[in-house]
């Protein structure tokens, strides 16, 4: 079962950042120290010091759920055992 200690830290640190803000979402339906995009593009006008700066909660979070994606898929295409069955029997992975 150790297998699954990947999962379960992505899906526990995704859950607790999305608790976060959820949380802490102020008056005007944001979340303070996140910084919001409208456009993908964006990211590309930014300078280095916002990706450490007020952009790394919004970034952190995009990158750790991705991260969770990765490993589900992982998981399942692994270790198709039991274990794993409910994904692979209701089409998780997704198919190409």
């Amino acid at each position: 079962m150790s297998y699954l200690n990947p999962l379960r830290w992505h899906t526990a640190e995704v859950h607790h950042r999305l608790s976060l803000y959820a949380t802490s979402v102020d008056r005007n339906g944001s979340y303070p120290p996140a910084q919001m995009l409208r456009e993908p593009k964006e990211l590309d006008e930014q300078t280095e010091g916002w990706f450490a700066g007020s952009g790394i909660a919004l970034i952190s979070s995009v990158w750790m759920t991705s991260c969770l994606f990765s490993q589900m898929t992982r998981t399942g295409t692994t270790y198709p055992s039991s274990t794993c069955r409910v994904w692979t029997t209701h089409g998780w992975p997704p198919s190409s």
